[in-house]
């Protein structure tokens, strides 16, 4: 009895896993990561020249 309930529960779990990347692929689906990625770089370049800070790229 209590394999089946362990079972049960696994399957539960896992269907509530899936719900949620489910969810999160959604969200992720339509980033442009590369754009996403040369916005970050440009705000770090500027937060650079705010602070200061020696541009440490190679």
């Amino acid at each position: 009895y209590n394999v089946f309930k362990k079972l049960k529960e696994l399957r539960l779990e896992r269907k509530a896993k899936m719900e949620e990347l489910k969810c999160l692929y959604v969200l992720t689906d339509y980033i442009d990561c590369e754009a996403l990625a040369d916005t970050c770089e440009d705000n770090l370049d500027e937060i650079e020249e705010i602070l200061d800070v020696p541009n440490l790229k190679m």
